[in-house]
């Protein structure tokens, strides 16, 4: 009987010692790897440990370790905002302010972007030297048009528009515009142009007294702002006569 308790004991301390040694093996992973679509290659998701262990400590994993988060540039947050998981749940949320609520709580990558004074500089640079007919998968595994929407609903971000001037304000507009009519010309599936449309929406509502109110009387344009989905097949083309208006065309 001694000898059972001590076998059981002495598995108990195995048992915990290869948890232990589990989780550090999980810690040594980048926190990229907790992005990528295809994470579940180097995380075995099948595992009883990675099946119990708390959802505070997954998360915890997906986080950039501070020193890095401080040193990293513009652009690599930027990087990090389109590779994120947190930003590709979208489309679980029926308002997208709760979405925004989530992935900034989520990953603190988003927070420290939004902190940055050059953050709405880069984000125009960065969306216009995007190609809507690039084959080019991102290293999470991100097709081109699915990294420009996220970027849109970056720009159509609420925290994001707030930082914008009125110049910068029309510097997003105008390549909005721009790529909505490349994506029409490859004929991109009217989905893909939502982000589009709501983030036109969001910079419009904070530009000129003349143009929000005009905004306003669109049919449907709440509900865009609200969801960030299209609720009519006409709504879309409206924004942007708008949008060209605001700008001069």
């Amino acid at each position: 009987m001694k000898r059972q308790i001590f076998f059981a004991l002495c598995l108990a301390v195995w048992c915990t010692a290869a948890f232990s040694q589990g989780n550090q093996r999980y810690k040594e992973l980048n926190w990229r790897v907790f992005h990528w679509v295809n994470f579940s290659k180097y995380v075995d998701i099948n595992s009883a440990e990675w099946k119990n262990m708390p959802l505070q400590d997954k998360k915890a994993l997906m986080q950039i370790p501070d020193d890095e988060l401080k040193a990293m540039s513009t652009r690599e947050l930027i990087d990090a905002y389109v590779e994120c998981a947190f930003t590709r749940n979208l489309f679980l949320y029926s308002e997208i302010d709760v979405y925004y609520d989530q992935l900034y709580r989520g990953f603190n990558g988003v927070g420290e972007l939004m902190q940055r004074k050059d953050v709405v500089d880069e984000v125009v640079k960065y969306y216009s030297a995007m190609d809507p007919q690039s084959s080019v998968i991102s290293p999470a595994g991100i097709p081109m048009r699915f990294q420009m929407q996220f970027m849109e609903y970056l720009i159509g971000n609420p925290r994001m528009v707030e930082k914008c001037t009125i110049e910068q304000q029309r510097a997003l507009v105008r390549e909005l515009l721009r790529q909505s009519a490349r994506r029409g010309a490859i004929q991109y599936a009217d989905d893909n142009l939502e982000s589009n449309a709501y983030a036109l929406a969001q910079l419009l509502d904070k530009s000129t007294a003349s143009t929000a109110n005009e905004l306003t009387q669109l049919e449907g344009s709440l509900w865009l702002r609200k969801t960030g989905r299209l609720p009519n097949d006409h709504l879309s083309s409206k924004v942007i006569e708008l949008a060209e208006r605001f700008i001069g065309r």
